[in-house]
């Protein structure tokens, strides 16, 4: 055995090599019981208890495979079946089948998944169709290829001005639910109608894009922990300002949000992501906005530093000061 290297076994050789790993669905919750080690590999430094943190790995165009098998059930059974790409820490993609089925209370109301994942060798790659554009066909914004290049670009450019930024990540809870109960249309809906609130809260020179199927990523130009306080009230007076309905009835829309200000020594564009999102499913937990340096209980009275400059602002950021 002398001279011979064991080669490190990378995740996906530890994903496939745990089999098929099942999962209870609580869609009144949003809450995801996973039978097997699938938390520990896919998300090992951040929570994945949460519907949006299993959605957080799946592009738009994945997510919406997997609403299609959704609101297309077999009769009598209730039951899906969907194979579609698993995007892994690292970013490679890997191809995995989704089988369960659809709980139904008495009222006909959806109140659990139960089903298993199976992780799929490469041979299957050819046979899933994928999106190659960069952009989400339904909103048209920049998928996480392309935010990661603009991120990038941002960072660059505050580092050369001596102007800091910051990176959002905000995704919309219990759209599970949704896609069970109302159906693709209006999932759909929701996330066009959160897409055009979040367009109205940045400045022309922000920027936006789909990071996966449940959520948005939003990078601030000129921005400092004060700005990102404001920046999550935005948001929060935004979403809470929709009316969406479906049949008269009115879907209630809630987000959760992390939020990273950069540049910071060591952090490179897919980190800042990573830990945005951890923040995130960190604030899911515990019910607060978690940021890299704002403690959760930061609010607007959160004193913006006399060396800011105000012609940077929004126009409601200075009527704040002002108040």
């Amino acid at each position: 055995m002398d001279g011979v290297r064991l080669k490190t076994l990378e995740i996906l050789d530890l994903i496939k090599a745990a089999g098929i790993i099942g999962y209870t669905w609580d869609l009144e919750r949003d809450i995801v019981d996973w039978r097997g080690p699938l938390n520990l590999l896919l998300s090992p430094e951040a929570p994945f208890k949460s519907g949006s943190s299993y959605h957080n790995f799946l592009s738009p165009h994945n997510f919406y495979k997997r609403v299609q098998a959704l609101t297309h059930l077999k009769s009598i059974t209730n039951e899906y079946q969907c194979a579609y790409m698993l995007t892994l820490p690292n970013y490679k993609s890997c191809p995995v089948l989704d089988e369960g089925e659809v709980f139904f209370d008495r009222d006909g109301q959806p109140y659990k998944l139960q089903g298993t994942l199976t992780f799929l060798e490469d041979d299957f790659l050819g046979q899933i169709d994928q999106n190659h554009s960069g952009y989400d066909t339904s909103t048209g914004l920049p998928e996480k290829e392309l935010m990661l290049e603009t991120l990038s670009c941002f960072i660059d450019r505050a580092i050369i001005n001596h102007q800091g930024g910051a990176y959002i990540a905000l995704t919309i809870d219990h759209l599970e639910y949704v896609v069970c109960h109302f159906g693709l249309q209006a999932t759909q809906t929701v996330i066009q109608k959160v897409g055009e609130a979040l367009r109205g809260t940045i400045r022309f020179d922000d920027f936006i894009g789909r990071s996966n199927g449940c959520g948005f990523g939003l990078i601030l130009k000129d921005c400092d922990h004060w700005g990102l306080v404001r920046a999550y009230q935005r948001i929060a007076h935004a979403i809470q300002e929709l009316k969406i309905y479906e049949e008269d009835h009115l879907i209630e829309v809630s987000v959760s949000m992390g939020g990273v200000v950069f540049p910071r020594e060591g952090f490179t564009p897919a980190k800042i992501m990573t830990k945005a999102e951890r923040y995130l499913f960190e604030s899911q937990e515990s019910n607060d906005l978690r940021t890299a340096y704002v403690l959760p209980q930061a609010s607007s009275y959160f004193k913006r530093s006399y060396k800011s400059r105000q012609g940077t602002l929004r126009h409601t950021d200075k009527q704040a000061l002002q108040a």
